[in-house]
């Protein structure tokens, strides 16, 4: 099984080289954003007793491998495509979630071994995966405030007032 995991941490990398590297750039930080707090999340609902992971990645615990390979590229991808529109970045957050949390959760990973829903249900599963989405786009928005201007994003929704010197 120890291949199998490593197969679905390194497979869904394989993706990346399609995107391009000025994207990959701007948005790696939040895929990676958003699986450190995929890690919290998952830790935590693991000690409440929601769900019971079997197959995970060896050196950090009761973490499902997903978090490593599949949920930050499809992240990038996201980003990619829907990013800075709010709205589009949402609604894909919350179709794709959806998409995870009731049918690859339960007809894949769960029929694989990699995690079992004990104490909670897939609806408890789609509250917890989208509730991290605005946490995410806000560390994008943050991290694109520290790194570009205005004239470099244009039409990009901005945390702080921003003023051109004069």
């Amino acid at each position: 099984m120890t291949i199998v995991v490593s197969i679905l941490v390194l497979l869904p990398w394989l993706a990346v080289g399609f995107l391009s590297k000025h994207k990959l750039r701007q948005f790696i930080s939040a895929a990676f954003f958003g699986s450190l707090i995929n890690i919290a999340a998952f830790q935590f609902g693991d000690y409440m007793g929601w769900w019971t992971t079997y197959q995970s990645f060896p050196p950090l615990g009761n973490i499902p491998t997903f978090v490593f390979g599949f949920s930050p590229v499809v992240a990038l991808f996201i980003f990619c495509f829907a990013y800075p529109n709010l709205w589009l970045f949402l609604g894909a957050n919350l179709v794709l979630d959806a998409l995870q949390a009731y049918i690859v959760g339960p007809l894949v990973f769960e029929k694989l071994g990699f995690y079992e829903m004990t104490g909670s249900s897939d609806t408890r599963l789609y509250l917890v995966l989208i509730s991290l989405v605005p946490l995410i786009y806000v560390y994008q928005l943050w991290y694109d405030n520290s790194r570009y201007t205005s004239d470099e994003i244009a039409g990009f929704p901005r945390l702080t007032g921003y003023r051109k010197a004069r």
